[in-house]
């Protein structure tokens, strides 16, 4: 692995290295966290942060308000808990983004050869991994262009879910598995092979959510009505966009809106890449072995032993340079002695500037 020079010199003074240890530690910017203490549902810890945040909008209400029974009835509508399921996926996803700019992460791991190295991680909304999407998107524009295949738009109807979105998103994927399953068993009992596919979700504007599927290689799938009774919750659409008019090429039609939708964060795709976020959805899915995945399974094998989140400020090559420091991060002895590194007395001259003057 390639290191670059971060610009500390080697003859810089052991006092400048003080300076910049205790400049890290007091503003905290590189974090430690023991890879066994890392909750890795990341969808169970959104929804428990949802119901936190509406939570909280209703004690603010409480607050205000003397009769309680009028809160109940604000916020028995489900409509008013879709405004507050549509307001906190936006916010927090916006929030989550700011944080990706800011900092980044690495797996601190040991090698097979017993080499300390730095593996980083990145998140869907980084340029590599919105690159890895394009790429994909285009070879199977390319590779399928002049094959035949059927783009089904499955829809839910909100009456089925009392119109509730919450319910509609955490029950998509379940739906989705489930139709997946029935079509690939419909084939099999005629003994045919199933066609391959791509999936992704959309949100609608106003929230709620719709499957797209291609089937790849394929003129037919099967009877419209015995796709509507397999899918079974709303209406379902064959090789027709949102106006109903017919598309010529399903495949690249379906490419075009993967990529338009998850290579880049504006207020068109903002809520769908919000909501996929906030339930842990993937921007796309696939039959195994259609392409490469985006994140393929590494054949090294590595020991795992800390998350480390760094500042953008600090180069990757710093922590290669000081890896003991960045191990010792976590002992609150090695810790203080930093925090409390006042290099030429200026603390205490500050606090007897401030004693003299107030």
């Amino acid at each position: 692995m390639v290191v670059k020079s971060i610009g500390h010199e080697e003859n810089s003074s052991s006092s400048s290295l003080l300076d910049t240890y205790s400049r890290i530690i007091q503003k905290n910017q590189i974090k430690l966290i023991d890879v066994n203490e890392i909750k890795t549902n990341q969808k169970r810890a959104n929804i428990i942060a949802l119901e936190h945040y509406i939570g909280e909008i209703k004690n603010e209400y409480i607050e205000n308000f003397k009769d309680t029974s009028v809160i109940e009835r604000w916020f028995s509508p489900v409509d008013d808990l879709n405004k507050l399921l549509l307001s906190f996926a936006l916010k927090s996803f916006k929030f989550y983004l700011a944080k990706s700019e800011e900092e980044n992460r690495y797996i601190l791991a040991y090698s097979v050869d017993g080499e300390e190295i730095f593996i980083e991680l990145d998140n869907r909304y980084c340029k590599s991994y919105q690159e890895k999407i394009k790429r994909r998107a285009n070879y199977l524009s390319w590779k399928y262009q002049k094959s035949t295949s059927v783009l089904l738009t499955l829809t839910i109807d909100p009456k089925l879910y009392y119109d509730n979105k919450y319910r509609m998103w955490m029950d998509i994927k379940k739906q989705y598995n489930r139709f997946i399953t029935a079509v690939k068993y419909y084939f099999k009992k005629r003994g045919v092979k199933s066609p391959p596919y791509v999936c992704t979700i959309e949100a609608q504007k106003n929230g709620n959510p719709h499957l797209h599927i291609c089937f790849l290689g394929a003129s037919r799938i099967m009877d419209y009505r015995k796709l509507r009774d397999l899918w079974k919750l709303g209406f379902i659409w064959i090789n027709r966009d949102s106006a109903g008019k017919k598309i010529r090429n399903p495949i690249n039609y379906l490419m075009k809106y993967i990529t338009k939708t998850y290579t880049n964060t504006n207020e068109y795709n903002q809520l769908t890449q919000a909501l996929c976020w906030l339930f842990n959805i993937r921007s796309y899915q696939c039959s195994r072995g259609l392409i490469t995945p985006l994140k393929p399974k590494s054949d090294s094998e590595c020991s795992s032993e800390y998350l480390v989140i760094v500042d953008d400020s600090i180069p990757l090559s710093f922590l290669y340079q000081n890896i003991d420091f960045v191990k010792r991060l976590n002992d609150p002895i090695f810790r203080n002695k930093y925090t409390n590194y006042d290099p030429n007395g200026y603390r205490k001259r500050r606090e007897r500037f401030y004693m003299r003057y107030t």
